[in-house]
């Protein structure tokens, strides 16, 4: 597959699995992983302590803060 921001590996992944993309979160510590998720339609969320201007719908700055999301 190609790198990220590619979204090809999750799509492959999305379809293996039999998850819709949809209604799926994507989460990373970096905005490359956010943004290949955002780019195989998934919604992104950043775990961030930096206040950052991202592609992600959510920011977060604790992984137990996702908790809240779902």
């Amino acid at each position: 597959f190609l790198p990220k921001p590619n979204p090809n590996a999750l799509n492959f992944l999305a379809t293996k699995c039999g998850i819709d993309v949809t209604k799926a979160l994507m989460i990373g510590d970096r905005e490359i992983d956010v943004l290949a998720g955002v780019n195989a339609g998934m919604t992104g969320c950043l775990i961030t302590n930096k206040t950052n201007i991202s592609s992600a719908k959510y920011i977060v700055s604790d992984i137990g803060e996702i908790i809240k999301l779902v």
